[in-house]
């Protein structure tokens, strides 16, 4: 009988066939069955989300609170004697006054607020309906040229007109019908978040020392050095620049805010909680944001005026007060507020404004301003070091 030879070659292209057949077998079996998996994927990163989201939630509220935080601390608690010794007491009543501001003026906002806002928009729109036909009859026929040459805004439109014009089934009410429980499920979901995330901040705030030590320790444990201090100081650049301009800005827009609702009711101008929330939101804009929320506050005032047959100098009067507050806010209230808090030059804002307005829209045209501002830091940075190094 032949002795049987051990051949490592061909044994080597079996092991290959093989293995090619067995992975061939499994991306069979995983196309085969891509629903399933990605409905696994999905369910867990639903529960991943669940579990995290008012920790997220939490730590960006207290993001967002930090500058309040240190101001009630050092500013407030910091020139008494009884709390010079006991930083642990400081800190804590410092952090529950800073959260207890928040949730006054969240429960002010829901129960004030937005009541208000709902009662003055509703007019707002009745202005506008009868004010168009009356005043742009001229637009009517290039209107309804330009639509019926817009396929897809003519889709929309028609649907929207169906939505109207569809008479519903019993079978859709009770649709509608059972579709309130999740509603009212998904409710109580967002709002236990919401409290949930409301003591994280807390707990948040009272140890963020803790909290920032135990975060680098974790990133120097798992990166190199080099690795470690570009983390942290990418960390670090974001966190002044972020924090001086949004905490700064927010606050700069509600002090505009609150001079144009007093000089608002002096004036008594028509839709004043909806022309003041305007002010407020537009402003959080640089340089295009005055006049982002002053064009439309002026033309409804002045629609409303022609409206009810009155004199237009209200109209004329509320551009004048807009004028002269911008005017205060860049003169006076923004760089006490600010600084400067980008180091951008105008054109620069400009740019970032363009190009965040065009990619994101308002939300854009609000962030482009400190994203590229850090971008710009950290550019400089990195430019200055290459520069030193190569001894120029």
């Amino acid at each position: 009988m032949k002795k049987f030879e051990f051949d490592k070659k061909h044994f080597t292209y079996a092991v290959y066939a093989l293995a090619v057949i067995c992975i061939a077998i499994t991306y069979e079996k995983i196309i085969g069955n891509v629903s399933p998996i990605f409905q696994i994927i999905s369910d867990a990163f639903s529960t991943v989300s669940n579990v995290v989201s008012p920790f997220l939630i939490g730590f960006f509220i207290a993001f967002l609170l930090n500058s309040l935080l240190k101001f009630i601390e050092n500013e407030i608690f910091g020139h008494f004697n009884l709390f010079t010794n006991n930083k642990k007491l400081k800190r804590g009543i410092s952090a529950f006054l800073t959260v207890a501001i928040m949730v006054s003026v969240l429960a002010w906002v829901l129960a004030y607020f937005i009541p208000e806002f709902i009662k003055n928009i509703q007019p707002v729109f009745e202005l506008i309906s009868v004010s168009i036909p009356k005043y742009i009859k001229v637009l009517d026929q290039p209107l309804d040229d330009f639509l019926e040459s817009t396929e897809p805004v003519q889709q929309v439109l028609n649907e929207f007109n169906n939505l109207f014009n569809t008479e519903y089934k019993i079978e859709d009410v009770f649709n509608y019908v059972a579709a309130i429980p999740n509603i009212f499920n998904k409710m109580i979901g967002y709002t236990l978040n919401l409290f949930l995330g409301i003591m994280v901040a807390f707990y948040a705030l009272c140890d963020k020392e803790t909290i920032v030590e135990g975060s680098k320790k974790i990133i120097y444990v798992f990166f190199k050095r080099p690795v470690s201090d570009k983390i942290l100081f990418f960390a670090k650049e974001t966190n002044i620049v972020f924090e001086k301009y949004i905490v700064g800005k927010a606050l700069d827009s509600m002090i505009i805010g609150i001079i144009f609702f007093i000089g608002g009711v002096f004036l008594k101008l028509p839709f004043l909680t909806v022309i003041t929330f305007m002010i407020f939101i537009t402003n959080m804009i640089p340089y295009f944001g005055p006049f982002l929320g002053a064009i439309p506050a002026v033309i409804l005032v002045l629609l409303n005026n022609l409206i009810k047959g009155t004199s237009i100098n209200q109209a004329l009067w509320l551009a004048i007060f807009i004028t002269i507050l911008q005017q205060i806010d860049g003169i006076i209230i923004g760089p006490k507020i600010l600084g400067d808090s980008t180091g951008l030059k105008p054109l620069e804002v400009i740019f970032s404004i363009i190009v965040g307005g065009a990619a994101f829209g308002i939300l854009g045209m609000f962030l482009g301003v400190p994203v590229f501002a850090l971008f710009k830091s950290l550019f400089a940075g990195y430019i200055n070091r290459i520069y030193l190094q190569k001894k120029l």
